[in-house]
């Protein structure tokens, strides 16, 4: 299969949304006949160059891109075309030549679409994230052409929500064009939870909220057994004021870890809970010993 190739600073995903602006005369070309025809053009990520032409340099691009259908066009200007196009199929390219008014084309052979693999229990809060991210800011963060209906007939299939983390968080394009590159969904989707970890303004989500309530109860079972032991010691007196302090703090840290979980801030009621627990630790240390 021969398509036109269209080389970009940026991946597009299957599934995913790309908004651009042509003006380049030999894009502007390119872009009316695939949309006289109905058909699609490929995009995929430069190696080395410059997305506009310069007289004696060659691009260089990734042998993995994306079929892009346009699904959106308007004319702003004679030579200004506005569109908006749609990933399908992945490809990858066996040769490329460049031709008249230097554009690229290329012989490729179609790559496998992802199975449907569900999100495993595990990761289930990437799908969770991505709906809160959409509902927050959708009109901002997602282009035009966008649906909610998209998010809920796919967002128990891993691979596709893989591929929407990949197109908004703010990693390298070397890291999206090696997601893109990979062919397991859930490797993609493993990928991505280093990602998450690594991208500034990312909270960690992995974590599992099971983990999370059952250090809630440890420490409330804890707490218990302590004023158990206290109310029935004979210097229960002495033992309270000396456990008091540590007993407040960590109910604050607990009742603050509480307030992070209801808000979804996972990572950070996890640091609260720890904080309970090592007061919860120290004030039984100080019981042993003043009894002893």
């Amino acid at each position: 299969m021969n398509l036109p190739i269209f080389p970009l600073n940026n991946c597009l995903f299957p599934d995913g949304i790309l908004s651009l602006n042509i003006f380049e005369i030999r894009y502007l070309k390119m872009i009316k006949k695939v949309s006289d025809e109905r058909g699609c053009f490929g995009i995929i990520l430069l190696k080395r160059g410059l997305e506009t032409n310069r007289p004696g340099e060659t691009e260089e691009f990734y042998d993995v891109g994306t079929k892009a259908r346009i699904i959106r066009f308007e004319t702003l200007q004679p030579t200004l075309f506005s569109i908006s196009v749609k990933g399908e199929g992945r490809f990858k390219v066996n040769s490329a030549s460049k031709g008249r008014y230097s554009l690229w084309s290329a012989e490729v052979s179609e790559v496998r679409s992802d199975s449907i693999v569900r999100i495993p229990e595990s990761s289930r809060r990437l799908s969770s994230n991505l709906k809160d991210v959409f509902d927050s800011y959708g009109n901002k963060m997602f282009p035009p052409g966008w649906e909610m209906s998209d998010f809920d007939d796919r967002c128990h299939d891993a691979g596709w929500v893989a591929n929407r983390w990949a197109e908004l968080l703010p990693i390298g394009s070397a890291q999206k064009q090696s997601l893109l590159e990979e062919m397991d969904p859930l490797a993609r989707l493993k990928k991505l939870t280093l990602s998450f970890s690594e991208s500034i303004g990312f909270e960690m989500i992995m974590i599992d909220e099971d983990i999370i309530l059952v250090l809630v109860g440890v420490i409330i079972t804890i707490s218990l057994f302590e004023l158990l032991i206290i109310s029935i010691t004979k210097r229960r007196k002495n033992i309270f004021k000396e456990s008091f302090f540590y007993n407040v703090i960590s109910g604050i840290f607990l009742m603050t870890s509480l307030l992070s979980f209801a808000k979804d801030n996972l990572s950070l009621c996890l640091f609260f809970l720890m904080c309970s627990g090592l007061f919860h630790f120290y004030s039984l240390i100080v019981f042993i010993r003043r009894k002893n």
